[in-house]
């Protein structure tokens, strides 16, 4: 009996790292931000999304690794991170965004680069991915956790979308679509 005790909890306390890092641990109760941004014909958007721990930088020490950005990727497309809520059309980094709710992911290219990747559904039920290859660079400050805000743009029809990921940080341009443009 001992030994089969023993050996549960053996079994158990291998699976606990499995488990934490498919779980997130360091994200279990992970505070959830929301924000949202009006022009004036009506467009809006909407950010809300898990605000994930990076856990020290050990996270990011795998992802060249590639059954560790597989395993992510799957997740991360199963479980998104939070969601945008367009009303209106835009353009983000140079795409046209239509009017809707999207998955937002973050995915691991094979390079270990970050991939902005927001999800629908089409026509016939099937999920469709678009996806921005984000050009990090270093930032000022660390964030400890995923942040992600919404500025007012230079003029009265666009915004910029700042990602701040641990050390790293980048905005993406948004711009509503003129009124002739919107179908």
């Amino acid at each position: 009996m001992k030994i089969v005790s023993l050996s549960l909890a053996l079994i158990a306390a291998l699976a606990l790292p499995v488990a934490a890092q498919q779980m997130g641990s360091a994200n279990r109760n992970a505070p959830k931000v929301s924000q949202s941004i009006a022009f004036h014909n009506g467009t809006s958007l909407a950010v809300s999304y898990t605000a994930l721990n990076f856990a020290d930088g050990k996270f990011m020490e795998n992802v060249k690794n590639e059954r560790f950005r597989n395993m992510v990727n799957e997740n991360a497309k199963a479980n998104p991170v939070g969601t945008v809520t367009l009303e209106g059309s835009l353009t983000a980094a140079g795409r046209t965004l239509n009017a809707g709710s999207y998955g937002l992911h973050f995915l691991l290219h094979e390079t270990g680069r970050w991939l902005l990747t927001l999800s629908h559904k089409d026509a016939e039920g099937d999920v469709q991915l678009i996806q921005w290859p984000l050009m990090l660079k270093d930032a000022p400050t660390n964030a400890q956790r995923l942040s992600i805000s919404l500025q007012a743009g230079e003029d009265v029809t666009s915004c910029n979308i700042h990602l701040h990921f641990g050390s790293q940080h980048v905005m993406v341009p948004v711009a509503v679509q003129a009124a002739e443009e919107k179908k």
